[in-house]
């Protein structure tokens, strides 16, 4: 089951996502600009990734749905490249 999630992960964040939302990355930096603004102090895309990473476990806490177990793996994907400076 897992593989199964992290491929569909992979695939939304590579392909399906991204020509829906453009590069991640400029995403996240605009997703960040956008919070920086509302929360008043510098947010940084790392930090936003990883706030996203806890909306989707706080729902897993709640009810578990392969949706949002695919989210969060698709989150931590991200994530994990930002941190890395992957492309």
């Amino acid at each position: 089951m897992i593989e199964k999630a992290l491929a569909r992960a992979q695939d939304l964040v590579s392909g399906e996502r991204q020509s829906m939302y453009g590069p991640p990355g400029e995403n996240w930096e605009q997703t960040a600009n956008i919070w920086s603004g509302i929360l008043n102090r510098g947010i940084l895309p790392e930090e936003a990734m990883l706030c996203m990473m806890g909306v989707k476990l706080a729902r897993l806490s709640q009810n578990y749905s392969d949706d949002s177990l695919v989210d969060l793996l698709g989150y931590l994907i991200l994530y994990l490249k930002e941190i890395r400076r992957e492309p």
